[in-house]
């Protein structure tokens, strides 16, 4: 079975290096498409994909030309694309014969795919409609999501509503090919696309089975693989919170150069594939975790404290003096925030360590408190004593025991 799944594997990658050649071969045509104003409308369903118009949009959104915008198009898609192929390279290079292994090198050779096949669509529709076939692939992202880390489903009984949720996930992906396809036109059934909302009702379910197999199956390396798995998640929340925040008002879904920090940040996700699948420094997770706690907290508490204090002294001032004091507000304010970080920053850290990290911030207390007796400490047998609590209760052995050479001497005896 996992030589047949191996093979699989292996052969869709080569398919898909394929594809991405014709892709970059197809390049040149596309920038003369698109600076000729010659690019044809795609459409998805109802919706406009891609145009003209869409695209020269885009590139007055970020203060380009059309042919300058093409060529920053190209390269930032090619960049991304090139991170997530590099990563998938390591993960076959060290896969061997671990099949879950090759199945996550194509799901991140997959996963770019999108935004460089508009090259093609555009420069070569015939291609394009050929390798779309590829576009089945989809329903892989969910499962690879389902399985990871090791390639078992976890609860055992999952694996069913996995495999209906997959078989589903690829009769819509079908359809969906069988509709773009040139002089084939066929329309989705409402039905279909009204039920397509199970795709993304599934996500949650994927979050109890992780959730399920962090507290009830997985190991410790296998607890750490799937902290990198959430950080990862809440990471991609956090970009798109940001980049729908700052990215000001658009009628698409392109808010200029935030956009493109977005997708920049999709650079994370082979990064931290690969880190877990290859459990390669897996325990900085939990630093990185814990800092991101700190000072997301301490942000969001100096950004409400900058406001709450520009508010009041505005009001204040403009009551005692009768006119507005901008300046003087912004200084105070600003001072106020530097004289407030350091000890905000040590309160949160010590609330976010008690509650979330409250077994090893109790051993970094039991640590310092037996090294201050140690500067206090002269008899032998006590000090043995507190040694001995101390480790079992900062590592809790199975059991633990303290060994003296024979024979010392006090300091100053022959």
């Amino acid at each position: 079975m996992n030589r047949w799944v191996i093979r699989v594997c292996a052969a869709l990658l080569v398919v898909m290096a394929v594809q991405y050649v014709f892709i970059m071969v197809s390049v040149p045509a596309f920038y003369r498409l698109a600076v000729n104003g010659q690019v044809r409308t795609l459409m998805t369903g109802t919706d406009v994909f891609f145009s003209q118009a869409l695209l020269a949009e885009n590139a007055a959104r970020r203060g380009l030309t059309l042919p300058a915008y093409v060529v920053y198009f190209v390269v930032l898609n090619a960049v991304i694309a090139i991170g997530f192929w590099i990563a998938g390279a390591i993960v076959v290079l060290r896969a061997r014969r671990e099949w879950f292994r090759w199945f996550t090198a194509l799901v991140l050779w997959f996963y770019p795919s999108g935004t460089l096949w508009l090259i093609l669509t555009v420069a070569n529709p015939v291609a394009a409609a050929y390798f779309d076939v590829l576009s089945l692939l989809w329903p892989c992202f969910p499962l690879f999501l389902f399985l990871f880390p090791d390639g078992r489903a976890a609860p055992h009984w999952a694996r069913w509503p996995m495999a209906g949720f997959f078989g589903w996930h690829l009769v819509v992906q079908t359809l969906g090919f069988l509709s773009n396809l040139p002089g084939h036109p066929i329309s989705l059934p409402v039905g279909i696309e009204a039920l397509s909302v199970v795709i993304v009702l599934v996500f949650p379910f994927l979050l109890f089975c992780q959730a399920y197999r962090y507290f009830r199956v997985a190991d410790a390396v296998m607890r750490k693989q799937i902290q990198w798995l959430v950080a990862l998640l809440l990471l991609a929340v956090i970009t798109t919170v940001i980049t729908e925040a700052l990215g000001g008002d658009s009628r698409s879904n392109d808010h200029g150069y935030w956009t493109d920090f977005d997708s920049l940040t999709g650079l994370f996700i082979p990064a931290v594939i690969v880190v877990a699948i290859l459990r390669y420094r897996l325990w900085d997770i939990d630093v990185i975790i814990r800092r991101t706690l700190i000072y997301s907290v301490l942000t969001g508490l100096l950004a409400l404290a900058y406001l709450g204090s520009v508010l009041f002294l505005q009001y204040a001032l403009q009551a005692l003096t009768g006119r507005a004091q901008d300046q003087l507000v912004a200084v105070v304010s600003t001072l106020a925030i530097a004289a407030l970080f350091v000890p905000l920053r040590s309160r949160v850290q010590t609330l976010i360590d008690h509650r979330f990290y409250r077994r090893k911030y109790d051993a970094a207390k039991t640590v310092a408190a037996f090294g201050s007796a140690l500067r206090d400490e002269v008899e032998l047998n006590q000090l043995t004593k507190r040694l001995i609590e101390t480790v079992d209760a900062t590592m809790q052995p199975a059991q633990a025991s303290l060994w003296l050479k024979s024979g010392a001497k006090p300091d100053g005896q022959p």
